[in-house]
């Protein structure tokens, strides 16, 4: 990898982490850091509450319910020491929901406070993966963005390869290449579609793994492999990994 490359991936990892410090400073930072913060959390917060509540009124109201505590400094328990900062997202978004759906049912306090723990721990692990669902969603979406930026930077065209084949599964090269050639402007060759789709789909997987990286304090390659075991997806990242580890390795 080239140096610059890899202090910029630096720099875009240490982002997250000193915007959340910024939260903490004086007012006029404070404002500005978590605006960014919610521009880029905003969205999976919002798919994790519509899902978990299947209402979107009752989304709606607890979004508007974390933001507003975030806006007043309420979750200061955010700290890269103590862990991944989707962890604390997770657990701030959890106990929210359970909070309203607890309020919504009016629950008898007949049950027992054992009972209502018992529940709550069921439904909070329902509501954990559900979140990591809405999570990834949120990381392929931004690899989504990340891939038309840099088609857009270089004049290729992998995001427009790749997301047709995404949405078009079962078509052939042949088909691909006359499907493309006309949403190009350009005639494309079945080859042409085989040679480029692999790359298309070893590019979108580096990008994904930045997004990844964006999110942790640590985003060194054991790490990574962590939590990519950890959101299921290890056994797809593979390749992007050895190659991030390969990249590191050769300075």
């Amino acid at each position: 990898m080239e140096p610059q490359r890899a202090e910029e991936k630096l720099s875009q990892i240490q982002t997250l982490w000193t915007a959340i410090r910024e939260t903490r400073a004086a007012p006029a930072v404070a404002c500005g850091a978590q605006v960014r913060l919610l521009e880029r959390y905003l969205l999976p917060i919002q798919r994790y509450l519509r899902t978990a509540l299947r209402d979107p009124d009752a989304a709606a109201d607890v979004c508007q319910e974390f933001v507003l505590r975030f806006l007043r400094g309420g979750y200061d328990g955010a700290d890269p020491v103590r862990g991944r900062f989707r962890d604390f997202l997770a657990t701030v978004l959890r106990n929210l929901v359970i909070d309203h759906e607890r309020a919504r049912k009016r629950q008898p306090e007949s049950l027992g406070a054992a009972g209502r723990e018992l529940e709550d721990q069921a439904a909070g692990e329902a509501l954990d993966r559900t979140f990591q669902a809405a999570w990834c969603e949120h990381l392929m979406a931004s690899a989504w963005k990340a891939l038309a930026r840099h088609d857009r930077q270089t004049g290729q065209h992998l995001h427009r390869v790749l997301r047709f084949k995404a949405d078009h599964l079962t078509l052939r090269s042949p088909e691909i290449a006359r499907r493309l050639s006309e949403l190009l402007g350009k005639a494309v060759s079945p080859e042409w579609v085989r040679k480029w789709l692999p790359r298309a789909g070893e590019r979108f997987k580096d990008l994904f793994l930045d997004e990844v990286a964006r999110s942790l304090r640590d985003a060194r390659p054991e790490t990574l492999e962590q939590e990519l075991a950890d959101l299921e997806l290890l056994d797809g990242c593979r390749g992007a990994l050895e190659r991030r580890r390969e990249s590191i390795l050769g300075g």
